[in-house]
């Protein structure tokens, strides 16, 4: 499956310290480039008749952002605002999901901040990057937790539907597959129709799966269900 760069998911902490309140890193960002900045150590042994061998031995990830500077966004005036700090006043946590589900997360440095700069008639250019502090902690992609969802019929003939109560600030979409489908948290998806709990689906028949989503407001998974339709799922 390919993946496009807009579905990873970059979001730094604003509140180093108490409860974290993690906001998306997005707006104005044209580039995100990760790099290991590895420290390899590299020795040639007796055993191998002229060849050396390579260990890898530490590094830091650090990820690369640069576009353009926006003025009242929270991420970009969090980071901005960084820029005359130094020491423990640079740190704060940082998080990747990328669009399988798979996350990284770690403390991190806030380093390299460039101020908005350019031609007088271009946009004001912005740039900055992310220092992990130590190794982060990356969390596999696991099964979408359950969402409580009922299945039923629809009230006009043929349609099916389905309810179910998505959490404050979250939304519900549905997909209509032939085969089961795996879906992992925090995954991202597209090619998914929003859905209003309760309201008729049409263009479904028996043996179908029908796939409900309850998604953030990035569209990204929170819970999931699904079930294999039966002739008493739709009216007549």
């Amino acid at each position: 499956m390919v993946t496009m760069g807009f579905q990873t998911l970059f979001e730094i902490d604003t509140n180093p310290g108490g409860t974290a309140n993690w906001v998306r890193l997005g707006a104005g960002i044209e580039s995100a480039t990760p790099a290991l900045n590895e420290t390899l150590v590299q020795r040639g042994y007796l055993d191998g008749n002229g060849g050396q061998s390579t260990r890898t031995t530490g590094f830091q990830l650090v990820y690369t952002f640069s576009g353009e500077r926006r003025p009242g966004d929270t991420a970009q005036d969090y980071i901005y605002n960084k820029m005359l700090e130094l020491g423990d006043n640079r740190m704060t946590q940082f998080r990747a999901t990328d669009a399988g589900g798979a996350v990284i997360t770690g403390p991190c440095s806030i380093a390299n901040i460039t101020p908005p700069g350019g031609n007088a008639n271009d946009i004001s250019a912005f740039s900055f990057e992310i220092h992990f502090n130590g190794k982060p902690t990356l969390t596999p992609a696991t099964a979408a937790p359950a969402l409580t969802a009922t299945f039923g019929a629809g009230t006009a003939t043929g349609t099916t539907k389905v309810t179910a109560t998505p959490s404050a600030g979250n939304s519900l979409a549905y997909k209509i597959t032939k085969q089961a489908i795996t879906v992992y948290g925090r995954q991202y998806v597209d090619g998914v129709i929003a859905y209003t709990s309760g309201s008729d689906i049409a263009g479904a028949v028996a043996d179908d799966y029908l796939n409900v989503y309850e998604l953030d407001q990035y569209m990204h998974v929170v819970k999931f269900a699904s079930k294999k339709l039966a002739a008493g799922d739709f009216a007549a």
